[in-house]
């Protein structure tokens, strides 16, 4: 645990307890729209031009200041400025030539509008793509992202996670946004923990890549990119060429040292490291090091450095320790299970439920092995985790005989995550 736990206040209740649930389900509830953009963003600012689609937006800040918009926001309208800027007479074809326009500034900008918009993934449990619409962790990821591009910095990440909320796939994504819409030319280097998974980084770089749109899927010029988007590069299986932007997608494995040699490359993704295993061959830091050595301290060149805990002392946790000392060029990133949708269960007596998570609060005595204390539940509540959340763990926690097995699968906070091995690999 990290910090110590302030003591419920003696006028805590029940329904304070009540209320402030309601208002963690409220937020988390709240409606996000990446394509209207979200209006509680305080770097959003909102537009309005009809003609547009949709009319009303929330744009980044940085966008309002394009001379695109500021044309628009003079004309009032796609009409007027159809008329006041490219003298023509309004028509359908001229209307959806400015939505396009508007479409290509914004995609520069906003990602989460440009992953909802164009990027297919394969949808979880089967059925048809779908648009890739980022959940709350995925949010707090591109943010620091995108902290560090819009202030001009190299973009360097250490991400230590809970699993199953698609980490790995937004950073790969995001990559994809800055070799298709940012620069021509960038050429990146996903090394997985083995060959499975850069099977399936192959097939979702693909898949998106198939349902990009033809108008957008543009070369250096500006011009129309014909015939097959991702092909081989070469005679290397685990390499690609993305046609017509001038770059290209490597793919190796931590099994494979050979596979991860860096060479002229501008982003690296780097997963699961903490279960890379050393060998005669190589360890974990040297093949970061040989994958990233070329890699110069610039804006548009970024190193992400994810995974969940494998315990203490190993190559990721002394990295994630050194970012989170301010020891390194990494900035450090955290998310906890109960910040991800899915780890959440109802429950069939609210009142019951908070009632007992207050009279528990001070007790440190596990009933079992298989159960937490009620310090350590009321502390869940504490770093912001909704009953329903607290309920999922306390579920979740009877599959595990012990607390280090739990924490090192669904990890509360940072501290939590480092200080238990991997015991399920």
């Amino acid at each position: 645990m990290n910090g110590e736990r302030i003591p419920a206040s003696r006028e805590t209740t029940v329904e304070e307890i009540l209320l402030e649930n309601s208002r963690r389900q409220k937020a988390l509830n709240l409606p996000y729209d990446p394509v209207t953009g979200d209006p509680s963003d305080p770097d959003r600012r909102e537009l309005h031009i009809p003609g547009l689609d949709p009319p009303r937006v929330w744009i980044p800040r940085a966008m309002r200041s394009d001379p695109l918009v500021a044309s628009l926001l003079r004309a009032g309208s796609v009409d007027g400025y159809i008329d006041a800027e490219m003298h023509a007479t309004p028509c359908a074809l001229l209307r959806e030539e400015v939505n396009r326009r508007f479409t290509r500034l914004r995609i520069l900008h906003d990602f989460p509008f440009w992953a909802a918009s164009f990027a297919y993934i394969k949808r979880k449990g089967g059925g048809s793509d779908t648009l890739m619409v980022l959940n709350r962790p995925q949010r707090r990821l591109v943010g620091a992202l995108e902290a560090m591009r819009m202030d001009g910095k190299p973009i360097r990440l250490i991400l230590l996670k809970a699993r199953q909320w698609g980490g790995s796939t937004c950073v790969q994504l995001y990559m994809a946004w800055l070799q298709l819409v940012h620069r021509e030319g960038l050429n990146s280097l996903i090394i997985a923990h083995q060959g499975l998974a850069t099977d399936e980084i192959k097939d979702m770089l693909d898949r998106m890549l198939r349902g990009y749109p033809a108008w957008l899927f543009t070369d250096g010029d500006g011009e129309p990119v014909k015939g097959r988007r991702m092909e081989n590069a070469g005679n290397s299986r685990g390499s690609f060429r993305i046609n017509g932007r001038n770059c290209k997608v490597k793919l190796g494995t931590a099994e494979r040292p050979d596979s991860c040699r860096g060479g002229d490359y501008n982003l690296v993704h780097c997963s699961e490291v903490g279960i890379w295993r050393a060998s005669d061959m190589k360890t974990p830091e040297q093949i970061i090091r040989a994958a990233c050595s070329g890699i110069l301290l610039e804006p548009m060149t970024m190193i992400v450095l994810e995974s969940t805990a494998n315990g203490t002392g190993n190559y990721f946790h002394r990295e994630y320790e050194a970012a989170r000392n301010g020891e390194s060029q990494f900035h450090p990133l955290f998310v906890a299970w109960y910040e991800i949708d899915r780890y959440s269960l109802p429950l069939a007596d609210p009142r019951a439920f908070a009632a007992s998570l207050l009279e528990g609060r001070h007790s440190s005595l596990s009933l079992s092995d298989r159960r937490q204390p009620g310090s350590y539940l009321w502390w869940l509540w504490e770093k912001g985790a909704t009953l329903e959340a607290i309920n999922w763990y306390v579920t979740e926690r009877m599959k595990y005989s012990d607390h280090g097995l739990m924490a090192a699968e669904y990890p509360s906070d940072d501290i939590e995550a480092v200080s238990y091995t991997h015991l399920t690999l």
